[in-house]
């Protein structure tokens, strides 16, 4: 087989030596012209995979590194019989690791007073956020309209009616955002985070951007913030990735170029993911899957393990360990100088991809031991760590 794939997937060759014809080049420079004569095309986000790429071309298997799919016409490969393959789930704990790190250091863990957290989508991000926030005693709320529906059809009522309204959700202290980007279906997910949303939270709440770029209206919310009534942001997704609006992430707390998802595991997991996938696809046994987690799982975890009862302190102390363990505020700080120095204040492919490089050796929490005195063992066991008992 035949195999063209982004030369930044981690280990990818490692995987696939011998066993295909491989061809790699830069993501970004993947074109129509390229992936003729290839019968695979594996890539990341960067690309996009539709027709003005694919027509006329011998391509029958699409694996993408990412578990989002809006860079992906899925409509078309399922018409051309065209397999697709994603790594679903592949970097939910980083970006989860990103979450928590983006509420240290705005310092959320420690306030005195008792907080919830809504989370927007309850896929594999949005369910491990909440597992583990339930662990570390935080309350949540959670809004997944799709998810709540399919879990009253599949019998699960009483796991349904724990999901809220979106509006609710701007009653949160903390607002998270997980859903893919969509603009068709029922519950389409761009800008649905837009300027009423954003005025009914209160300006001490904090949002977290980490999805896709077109699920937050960014007009409005730079709107409110010259306004001085938006509430305290950190974003990591954009629209017209690279070229983030300079005004904007000058504007907002935490501003990252597109790396919550950034971690070594991750990245070697979702290359393992896809690759597997690739194999399965040669050997004739093959099955698309959709990713989904064990939704009424996932609640019931959150039901039973509802606090390990840390007190302030050692919240202050557990926020301690999550700063050492990743220094957002440092990336913020360059990413926002980048965007400075930046001919017309628009970043170039080439500086934006350059920050998501260097976060290819980052660490999750998992693979981290924080020492004593950053708090109780099973507090940062429940926020993540890897904790010597």
């Amino acid at each position: 087989m035949r195999v063209i794939a982004d030369q930044n997937l981690a280990n990818i060759e490692e995987l696939l030596a011998d066993t295909v014809e491989l061809t790699l080049m830069p993501g970004r420079e993947i074109t129509a012209s390229s992936v003729q004569g290839h019968d695979a095309l594996l890539v990341r986000s960067i690309t996009r995979v539709d027709a003005a790429l694919l027509t006329g071309s011998d391509i029958r298997f699409v694996g993408t590194a990412t578990s989002g799919l809006d860079h992906i016409e899925r409509e078309y490969l399922a018409g051309r019989g065209i397999a697709l393959a994603h790594a679903a789930g592949s970097n939910a704990d980083a970006v989860v690791d990103y979450c928590l790190s983006a509420l240290a250091h705005l310092g959320f863990f420690e306030s005195s007073q008792p907080a919830t957290v809504g989370i927007l989508g309850f896929g594999q991000v949005g369910s491990r956020l909440h597992r583990r926030l339930s662990a570390m005693g935080i309350a949540t709320r959670l809004c997944d309209p799709l998810v709540a529906r399919e879990l009253a059809e599949g019998g699960a009522a009483s796991c349904a009616s724990v999901f809220v309204d979106c509006a609710e959700l701007a009653q949160c202290d903390v607002v998270s955002l997980h859903v893919p980007l969509t603009i068709a279906g029922p519950h389409p997910t761009a800008d649905m985070i837009g300027y009423d949303f954003l005025a009914g939270m209160a300006s001490d709440a904090c949002l977290i951007h980490t999805c896709r770029g077109g699920v937050l209206d960014e007009a409005a919310l730079l709107r409110l913030l010259n306004e001085r009534r938006a509430p305290r942001c950190a974003i990591d997704v954009w629209l017209n990735e690279p070229a983030v609006n300079p005004e904007l992430a000058a504007s907002v707390d935490l501003a990252t170029p597109h790396i919550a998802g950034y971690s070594a595991r991750a990245k070697k997991q979702a290359s393992q993911q896809v690759v597997s996938q690739l194999h399965e696809f040669m050997v004739g046994s093959f099955k698309e899957e959709s990713g989904a987690p064990d939704y009424a799982a996932a609640l019931k975890f959150g039901a039973s393990q509802h606090a390990v009862g840390a007190d302030a302190s050692q919240s202050r102390s557990v926020a301690g360990a999550i700063r050492s363990a990743f220094d957002l505020p440092a990336l913020d700080e360059r990413f926002k100088q980048a965007l400075r120095s930046a001919e017309n204040g628009r970043l170039s492919a080439r500086v934006f991809d350059g920050f998501r490089n260097e976060l290819r050796e980052r660490p999750e929490f998992s693979e981290l031991n924080p020492s004593a005195d950053h708090g109780g063992p099973e507090f940062l066991s429940a926020a993540g760590f890897s904790v010597a008992r």
